[in-house]
């Protein structure tokens, strides 16, 4: 063997946008949908009365995966939380009775292995935390995903959040933030080593001479830094798709920008302005050019709610309706988790007496909270507006209205796709699917389906593993 190597986004029919100063590039549109249940960004998914609730067989994704391919959507993108969702008292009870985000969370290797056995396009993009796992699991894991499904599925690299996870796998609590981060690191830089150990001629199985593998070209990987140690090679050949997943990442702190820059392809961000969304995919690029990477080595997907109707107005009353949903008492609990806080008497007060200083709130509360005025950013405002989207931009219009506001986003280079949010599910998918994915293709906008089988990779022509 050889030796080891600030306006907000929501449902105008025109909106106001970052400049651009040159014209608009070949460059198509990404979309990917969101599988997030029983709830998501918004939080009474499972009680709309158009979604399905049977969020633990596998059908239900099955189904909506081959639509995704048939219209030509890119990535199916699986979230990931290693423990069940409580309430502002602490309590499992409060969180499985509402049905809080989390509550139903198959394994996500299992669910990507389920889409892609029915698909032949659709790419997965797979939610794992370097906190938790080691990096051999890691590496092999993928490696069989992207064997079996012909290098379609991506990781999105995260490293857990909130003390739940932790105490998951014996812990009181979680590493310090920037401590994760420096494992994670390691953990992708030993995965990733793994993922090359075989170059791609190392399999050779010629029965004549008896020769299986070619031990001169495979590597064996001694890895020992920052707490993360292996001796040894993965046992399986180099995977389609250029070795390795498509990385995806979502931290959007100093250090996870960092991060990001050194490692992701894509980097998913849920924001509610334009200008937030451009400006952290021109400060990741420009940390990443400082490493030598190329200025669209990264591409930004952002999070988005759309509302649809068949006219402005019926889209309008629609996202009424949808706000009208929400019971404030348990949005309430919600944010009031959120801010380790107890419900105050009168959800009426101004957030900031409650909560202190607004600066010292975690960012997608403080935004809300800022974008108006201190006396209506009351309580219930906050708890509301969380609750209606956690910050993510609802796009609410007619078909051609939310194409629109898709392609101006793309125009003024503030994102290179969407990761589609649903207000019901699978539903949510199938009225964009149906209704906005014919005009966006009208315009060149997305790529057409595909007739056979190919990796993500080269579906998004992001060039080869560096």
């Amino acid at each position: 063997m050889s030796k080891p190597q600030r306006r907000r986004i929501e449902a105008k029919q025109t909106m106001s946008l970052p400049s651009k100063n040159h014209s608009r590039d070949d460059r198509r549109i990404i979309l990917g949908a969101y599988y997030l249940v029983p709830n998501s960004h918004y939080t009474e998914v499972w009680r709309h009365p158009y979604s399905e609730t049977d969020f633990a067989g596998k059908g239900i994704y099955q189904r909506l995966a081959r639509f995704l391919e048939s219209s030509g959507f890119d990535l199916a993108f699986i979230p990931e939380s290693l423990a069940a969702p409580r309430g502002d008292d602490g309590s499992l009870a409060r969180g499985l009775e509402a049905g809080e985000l989390g509550t139903i969370r198959p394994d996500p290797t299992i669910l990507a292995q389920a889409i892609t056995d029915v698909t032949r396009t659709l790419a997965v993009g797979v939610t794992l935390s370097t906190t938790f796992w080691e990096p051999y699991h890691i590496a092999r894991l993928f490696g069989s995903l992207n064997h079996f499904s012909g290098g379609r599925v991506a990781w999105n690299i995260i490293t857990s959040g909130g003390d739940d996870n932790a105490r998951s796998f014996g812990s009181p609590q979680l590493p310090e933030h920037d401590s994760r981060y420096d494992r994670a690191d390691h953990v992708v830089e030993a995965a990733s080593q793994l993922w090359q150990s075989w170059q791609p001629d190392a399999l050779v199985a010629d029965k004549e001479s008896g020769v299986f593998a070619d031990p001169r070209r495979v590597t064996e990987v001694h890895y020992d830094a920052g707490g993360v140690a292996l001796s040894g090679t993965l046992t399986l050949p180099r995977a389609p798709g250029g070795g390795r997943p498509v990385f995806i990442q979502a931290g959007e702190s100093e250090r996870g920008r960092d991060f990001a820059a050194r490692w992701a392809e894509f980097v998913f961000s849920i924001q509610n302005t334009a200008e937030n969304l451009k400006s952290l995919r021109d400060d990741v690029r420009l940390r990443a050019g400082r490493l030598g990477r190329g200025p669209d080595a990264i591409r930004l997907l952002a999070a988005i709610i759309p509302v649809i109707g068949e006219t402005d107005e019926i889209a309008q009353a629609r996202s009424r309706y949808l706000t009208d949903r929400i019971e404030p008492l348990r949005a309430a609990r919600r944010l009031a988790r959120n801010l380790g806080i107890a419900v105050p008497e009168n959800l009426d007060v101004p957030l900031v007496a409650v909560a202190g200083d607004l600066e010292a709130l975690p960012k997608r509360i403080r935004r809300v909270a800022q974008e108006v005025p201190e006396a209506k950013a009351t309580f219930r405002y906050v708890a509301t507006q969380i609750a209606r989207s956690s910050s993510t931009a609802w796009v609410v219009g007619s078909p051609r209205t939310v194409a629109d506001q898709l392609q101006e986003f793309c125009d003024s280079e503030s994102v290179d796709g969407f990761i589609i949010t649903p207000t019901h599910f699978p539903g949510s998918f199938e009225e964009f699917g149906r209704s906005v994915v014919p005009i966006l293709r009208d315009r060149g906008l997305i790529r057409e389906p595909e007739t056979g089988s190919v990796d993500f990779r080269s579906r998004l022509g992001l060039g080869p593993v560096r």
